[in-house]
């Protein structure tokens, strides 16, 4: 080892926890019935790379998104890796929690970032006082959003009450603002 005449029988498949910048030869030892092979050299090299910048990325309310990660970056959450798509990641699935977030080092010039923090908020309660009626909702305010329950499209609220309905299962939420969440809905029946 290291220019030395002794040699050492590795005890796997894997060496770890060699000190960089030495030169070693590696050779198979000789076994009953065959020579040990010729021996290779190997040298370690001290990885010096920098480190990646800590991630800076920010909550999207509205969208109900994480922003602001590298386009081709490689990142974990919680210690999974992650796949953000142009620079945005589905935040769902983390609504209620903290979380850590690491940019993956490329391992040749650059090793893992320190992790980023984040907390994210629990989802707003759902509206209290809301209630459905004959062709109407009341209880309802301009900071709420409704839609008929088998509709994907939220319709924001202006007034006091919504009138002129059609029959069914509607809900109700307040909107997400810069700052929050949507809420949680709440269900009511028109008749």
């Amino acid at each position: 080892i290291d220019g030395g005449e002794a040699w050492t029988r590795g005890g796997g498949d894997d060496i770890t926890e060699i000190p960089g910048g030495t030169t070693y030869s590696v050779r198979y030892a000789a076994i009953e019935g065959a020579f040990r092979s010729d021996a290779c050299t190997i040298t370690i090299i001290i990885f010096d790379g920098t480190q990646e910048p800590a991630p800076s990325i920010e909550i999207d309310y509205v969208n109900e998104t994480l922003t602001g990660f590298e386009d081709g970056g490689s990142y974990l959450i919680n210690g999974e890796a992650v796949n953000p798509t142009e620079g945005v990641l589905d935040i769902s699935g983390y609504i209620g929690t903290t979380i850590s977030i690491v940019k993956k080092g490329d391992g040749v010039y650059t090793y893992d970032s320190e992790p980023q923090n984040l907390e994210i908020p629990a989802r707003q309660a759902a509206p209290e006082g809301v209630s459905g009626g004959t062709r109407r909702i009341t209880g309802v305010d301009e900071t709420m959003e409704y839609k008929l329950s088998s509709a994907e499209e939220w319709t924001a609220i202006e007034g006091t009450t919504l009138t002129d309905l059609s029959a069914g299962t509607y809900q109700v939420r307040i909107a997400a603002t810069e700052d929050d969440f949507a809420s949680e809905p709440v269900s009511v029946t028109v008749s």
